[in-house]
């Protein structure tokens, strides 16, 4: 469901405040659904802030869906998928959501900027995605959304996996109308072909398998073919389809990386990567190969420093929305035991780190932050609850059988 939008109206929220506890700065991007400005706590910390367009206000369900993806989004505890810090409702009844402000772009932005990634590039992004995805999976959560326009590419360099709005958990019903809510008709090939088939009740969390497989091919190709004048029905029909191997498009391409991107977007779902932990280890290994000239081994993980990510503090724009974890690729002084950590922040903020186990390795920084307590009516059903029997994965971790892939 969307709403007719007004930005002009919209953007006379800017100036005021919601609920004495937040000032709107700036407006920062419109969606169907929703409205997202920059924003300031009344203790000074910038954050941003996703509005419901009050048109949409008055329906319960789409109300209670918006503040779903809170809570769900929260309940993926990883720290590259978007944390919601608060939320409530406006003077007028629209509820929204507080979430951290963060410099960078979506890689849909990047893309429509900059043209295709580099393969490294690409292999980094999936790298990341799909580490969101293997913590969502474990907990019963399949995101239902991975799209350049969710994916968020921050300065410092690790991506951010946003909006969960449309994410299903354990237990809960796929069924779902695509223009109801949302499914990309517009760029139909991040429909896997079991729901472009109408076969709902088979979509599971190798719909994200198959989502990120198209990410990866977007991002090495470019645009998918444009729909065109086509309506939706045809959009989906298209997207029934098989995909052709990404080699046809790129012939130089890397071996495993065809393979790995080949086999995400497989047709039979039994035929994809099983798990998005599965994918990962073949990502990485896809990239050793990349980067070596021949096959490695995946514990070696992906340490390309991507070309948007800046080499020291800018003035850039802010935008999108995501957590407050920090990166930091900068190898200790002597002695061993001192670490030497170059980050920025915009208000004094306490920082807790672990020793780095390798000195150029990677370390995720976590920030703790202290927010507003979450406050909403009647949005956590019984059906959103995850069982402590069903913490664990599920997913079968066999990977698929070379004897059934499909032709291609």
């Amino acid at each position: 469901m969307a709403a007719s939008v007004d930005r002009k109206k919209l953007e006379e929220r800017v100036g005021t405040s919601l609920r004495q506890r937040y000032s709107l700065d700036s407006l920062l991007d419109v969606g169907g659904m929703a409205a997202v400005y920059a924003g300031r706590h009344k203790n000074g910390r910038k954050v941003a802030i996703k509005i419901l367009h009050p048109e949409l206000a008055g329906n319960a369900d789409v109300r209670q869906r918006f503040l779903r993806e809170g809570y769900v989004a929260n309940a993926v505890e990883h720290p590259s998928a978007v944390q919601v810090l608060d939320d409530d409702k406006a003077d007028d009844g629209t509820p929204y959501l507080v979430m951290d402000l963060l410099r960078g772009v979506s890689l849909e932005e990047r893309l429509a900027k900059h043209g295709v990634l580099s393969p490294e590039e690409a292999l980094y992004v999936v790298d990341q995605v799909l580490d969101v995805l293997a913590a969502a999976h474990e907990k019963g959560i399949v995101h239902l959304d991975i799209a350049p326009a969710n994916v968020f590419l921050t300065e410092d360099g690790p991506i951010r996996v946003l909006d969960f709005g449309l994410a299903r958990m354990r237990r809960e019903s796929f069924a779902f109308d695509p223009a109801k809510d949302g499914v990309h008709v517009d760029a139909p090939h991040y429909v896997p072909p079991e729901q472009a088939r109408g076969k709902l009740e088979a979509v599971d969390w190798r719909a994200d398998i198959w989502a990120v497989g198209a990410l990866a091919y977007e991002s090495l190709v470019g645009r998918f073919e444009e729909a065109g004048e086509l309506t939706m029905t045809e959009r989906l029909a298209r997207a029934a389809l098989p995909m052709s191997t990404i080699a046809r498009a790129l012939p130089e391409l890397s071996g495993p990386v065809v393979e790995l991107i080949d086999t995400a977007l497989e047709f039979r779902k039994e035929d994809r990567f099983q798990t998005a932990r599965l994918m990962q280890r073949t990502t990485r290994t896809a990239y050793q190969a990349l980067a070596r000239g021949s096959r490695a081994s995946s514990e070696e993980g992906i340490s390309t420093k991507p070309s948007w990510a800046s080499s020291r503090p800018t003035n850039s724009g802010y935008g999108g929305l995501g957590s407050v974890t920090l990166l930091s690729e900068q190898a200790p002084a002597a002695p061993a035991e001192s670490l030497s950590i170059d980050v920025r922040f915009d208000e004094p903020i306490e920082i807790v780190a672990d020793k780095f186990a390798n000195p150029l390795e990677k370390t995720l920084i976590s920030v703790e932050v202290v927010t507003d307590s979450m406050v909403s009516e009647d949005v956590v059903t019984s059906s959103m609850v995850i069982e402590p029997s069903q913490g664990a994965s599920t997913e079968p971790i066999v990977p698929p059988d070379p004897s059934t892939k499909t032709t291609r």
